[in-house]
């Protein structure tokens, strides 16, 4: 659940959300 969600971010932001989604999480 957590990596598909993860994916999903990560595909719809791309490189801008991953730094995001990793302090967000």
């Amino acid at each position: 659940m957590n990596r598909e969600k993860k994916n999903l971010l990560q595909k719809k932001w791309g490189s801008r959300g991953g730094g995001v989604v990793r302090a967000s999480s």
